[in-house]
């Protein structure tokens, strides 16, 4: 199963992680993935982990089911992903969902940098800014 990426924003950074419009990524991978799932009922991502393997693409991959979907309940109730290293190493994201239509497929927005430009201490304040990005893509694509 593949996330498919319809936009996308570079940073200024001369250093800075980039995908293409177009590219597509494993769902069970990253913060992407978990923000996406959390959209879904429980029952349909039982289903999807029950019949997928978690891959392990660093050593910070969580590849036990169990854990994973208490990741994404977490997710659902907090409202933002966060991939430590999950991914790709030395890579981090956020990822907050965008709320469009009632039984349209599920949409959001993530931030993703290097180990160094996304600290740990700097990660509520990435936080609130992509809630709010999001709220405001929001409003703009449900009228």
């Amino acid at each position: 199963m593949m996330v498919t990426i319809l936009d996308k924003v570079d940073s200024a950074l001369d250093m800075r992680i980039s995908s293409g419009i177009g590219m597509t990524i494993p769902l069970l991978a990253g913060a992407g993935g978990k923000i996406l799932l959390a959209q879904l009922p429980e029952d349909e991502v039982e289903e999807i982990l029950s019949g997928n393997e978690l891959p392990r693409f660093t050593r910070n991959s969580c590849t036990d089911k169990i854990k994973y979907m208490e990741v994404v309940r977490r997710v659902r109730e907090e409202g933002i992903a966060i991939d430590m290293e999950e991914y790709i190493d030395g890579v981090r994201a956020l990822a907050v969902p965008l709320n469009s239509r009632k039984g349209g497929n599920p949409c959001a927005i993530w931030a993703v940098g290097l180990k160094r430009q996304i600290r740990e201490e700097d990660i509520p304040g990435y936080s609130d800014f992509l809630k709010g990005i999001a709220g405001d893509i929001s409003t703009r694509i449900t009228f």
